[in-house]
């Protein structure tokens, strides 16, 4: 379930929407964008699988030692 955003996280949200805005409009930023976004999609893959397989270690963790009866 995703949450709204603070007033300061939305902020900067917006600062950084411009920004990337203004970047992408130049087309010899646009290459660099498309690797960082690349970039970004990559990590957030792999904290997403990190993050899952934790939640999995600590579900099988609690039911070994706090057995659902």
């Amino acid at each position: 379930m995703r949450r709204v955003p603070c007033e300061n996280e939305a902020k900067l949200l917006h600062v950084v929407s411009g920004i990337t805005q203004n970047l992408a409009q130049h087309p010899a930023n646009r290459t660099r964008l498309y690797k960082a976004e690349l970039h970004g999609s990559l990590a957030l893959d792999k904290l997403v699988e990190h993050v899952s397989v934790l939640s999995t270690h600590l579900q099988a963790h609690l039911l070994c030692h706090f057995p659902v009866w």
